[in-house]
């Protein structure tokens, strides 16, 4: 009788530190899940703006003037799209899509974005008094180099103004979200910042883009 009582103790004792492993690891794993959605960025469009063309070019960190984006500036219509970092870690921002090759789309300083602080790409549209559906994809990545990306779809309309009284010119923007979608993706991180070129610029004959009344 004791055999067979201590061969249940035992495998009792075997059961319930089994159990204790396996809560302990539930613990160690839903801690590291937890400090994990603590340092995750979530990048979201929160603001656009319309900037007057021709406005005399952009200067980048080191105070050079940009005169390929000041060739951009006379050419198209300017307009700035500004995210904020709404998540608990850091955002490197490397690398802007949009679903055309008509819309220029380039991404500026800083390149890591707080949580709180603000990013921006700015994107050149061909006309103006013309609605754009721009599908823009933002991949950008936290501290341990895991990817995320951010999907806004958004309605995008340049327009100039000129004030009768004084001749002054202004820009106004028609704009509005569609939609927007954000999480980890599978992308490696690349080694320089990967900016949106135009058809011309890529050697492609893609010029579609969508357009609404």
């Amino acid at each position: 009788m004791d055999f067979i009582v201590g061969n249940i103790t035992a495998v009792v004792s075997s059961i319930a530190a089994a159990v204790a492993a396996i809560f302990t690891c539930r613990i160690a794993y839903s801690n590291e899940k937890q400090r994990k959605q603590k340092m995750a960025p979530v990048l979201c469009l929160y603001r656009a703006e319309a900037v007057l063309g021709c406005a005399g070019g952009e200067c980048d960190d080191f105070g050079r003037l940009i005169e390929y984006e000041r060739r951009l500036d006379f050419c198209s219509f300017p307009t700035i799209l500004f995210f904020k970092n709404l998540g608990n870690g850091p955002a490197s921002l490397m690398e802007v899509e949009l679903n055309t090759y008509a819309i220029e789309g380039r991404i500026g300083v800083p390149i890591t974005i707080p949580p709180g602080a603000t990013g921006e790409v700015k994107v050149w549209l061909p006309k103006q008094k013309v609605f754009y559906e721009v599908e823009i994809n933002l991949y950008y990545w936290d501290i341990e180099n895991k990817a995320y990306c951010t999907t806004s779809r958004i309605l995008l309309k340049h327009q100039r103004t000129k004030e009768p009284d004084t001749g002054e010119i202004g820009v106004l923007l028609d704009w509005q979200m569609k939609s927007e979608k954000y999480g980890l993706t599978k992308k490696n991180k690349p080694q320089e910042i990967k900016h949106w070129q135009k058809a011309e610029e890529q050697g492609s004959s893609d010029a579609g883009v969508g357009l609404t009344s």
